[in-house]
């Protein structure tokens, strides 16, 4: 007999923490009929996997400009990584893993292409015309953008997630709450778990991928005292002497005898060593966060004694936490990431080329709109022009903010590749 909404909704209701958000209270921007199967947190997660906003996160970039290199992290495998996360940690402390999943997977929409770089050039382009935030540009897009449905605007999603879009917010960045949220200091605790599970990605998943091409040094990270990185090279070093000691050893397992177990030793001088060597200590830097966050989050929990969903938003502080320890070590790893990998000048230079793009594009849509695709003209009336080209460049993927500039411009003087000859 298929598992009815209904059935599951009462699995949330006996399963979940009493300070856990249930599907069945949440309510919905504009009116709909319940879905049969799904409950409404389920389809929201849905409604946005199947979006256009969140296929192009493909192809926009998290920190290293994704034309540059296959390899790197790009917005849709970080925000797939922050919900995987996020669902660990929600699960762990019995709240809506639906609902945390629907906030991972929306939370990024609204950023343009070239990541940070993109987004200040545009804030700037936009200081009289209401500036650019990509917290309020992802709700922009749940709520407006997106054309999917003929009775409504947007996806329509559930209040909840909405909210946990609009009040996203880590230790580095809390911007501005929309009014139809203000009244809340805070998100869920749903809500506060996908902001924790996000600094957990971008700090440990840009060290990764700066390691990997170069932009930082693992001697330079342990000299600069970076305590997390140095606990963690220190369980590597142990995991690899552990292997180095079962590769010396004479007697063969039955299994290696056959050939079903490898026999594959790392020489220390091996880049499969250190490579090896770098990704067991960023999986267990985030294994050690995601513990912490757990442990610290429960213990406030209970401490403020949190009995409802309602309480967790209006209570004064944040109670999905890490410790103070872990904030602090988090913290040097981010000032390191600054100092010597955003801030580094061949990553400045690749930003300089992507504002001169965003900038071009804006400039040459709001001075000649009729340049802008014809569904974007039928906006132009009633709405801020301004407001509508940065609606349209704010959406666009680094390939095609690159290939339309090349097609507008005539110039392949950059050093990104993937412009095409108009």
């Amino acid at each position: 007999m298929p598992f009815e909404r209904a059935a599951r909704e009462t699995l949330e209701a006996s399963a979940l923490a009493p300070y856990a958000v249930r599907s069945a209270s949440t309510r919905r921007r504009y009116h709909e009929r319940p879905d049969a199967y799904r409950t409404e947190f389920q389809r929201d997660r849905d409604r946005v996997l199947h979006s256009t906003a969140f296929r192009r996160l493909q192809h926009k970039t998290q920190v290293f400009v994704v034309t540059e290199g296959d390899l790197y992290r790009t917005r849709l495998t970080h925000t797939l990584e922050v919900a995987q996360i996020a669902r660990s940690i929600a699960s762990a402390l019995m709240l809506n893993s639906d609902l945390v999943e629907a906030i991972a997977l929306a939370h990024d929409l609204g950023h343009p292409p070239f990541g940070h770089a993109g987004e200040q050039e545009l804030h700037l382009l936009m200081r009289e015309h209401g500036g650019f935030e990509h917290n309020l540009q992802s709700l922009r897009v749940v709520d407006e953008l997106e054309v999917r449905y003929a009775m409504y605007p947007g996806l329509n999603l559930s209040w909840d997630v909405r909210q946990g879009v609009a009040m996203h917010a880590t230790i580095y960045d809390a911007p501005k709450v929309p009014a139809e949220f203000s009244e809340f200091p805070h998100a869920s605790l749903e809500g506060q778990v996908v902001d924790v599970a996000d600094m957990i990605a971008y700090s440990t998943h840009d060290l990764d991928d700066a390691l990997h091409i170069g932009l930082a040094d693992e001697h330079r990270l342990a000299a600069r005292g970076i305590e997390l990185w140095i606990e963690a090279l220190q369980h590597a070093d142990h995991v690899l002497a552990r292997r180095d000691t079962a590769e010396t050893q004479v007697e063969l397992t039955l299994e290696e005898v056959r050939g079903e177990v490898p026999r594959d030793p790392l020489p220390l001088d091996s880049w499969k060593r250190r490579d090896v060597r770098i990704r067991e200590s960023i999986r267990w830097m985030i294994g050690r966060l995601v513990e912490d966050v757990i442990g610290t989050s429960d213990a406030q929990i209970q401490r403020n004694r949190i009995t409802s969903a309602g309480m967790a938003p209006r209570h004064p502080h944040r109670l999905v936490a890490m410790s103070e320890l872990l904030t602090h070590q988090l913290q040097q790893l981010a000032t390191y990431l600054r100092e010597e990998v955003y801030y580094h000048p061949e990553k400045l230079v690749m930003e300089q080329k992507a504002r001169r793009i965003i900038r071009g594009l804006f400039d040459a849509f709001v001075d000649e709109p009729r340049l802008l695709p014809r569904p974007i003209q039928e906006r132009l009336d009633g709405t801020d022009r301004h407001r509508v080209v940065c609606d349209f460049v704010s959406g666009l993927t680094d390939r095609s903010a690159l290939d339309l500039y090349n097609r507008l411009f005539e110039t392949y003087e950059f050093g990104f590749g993937g412009g095409t000859t108009p």
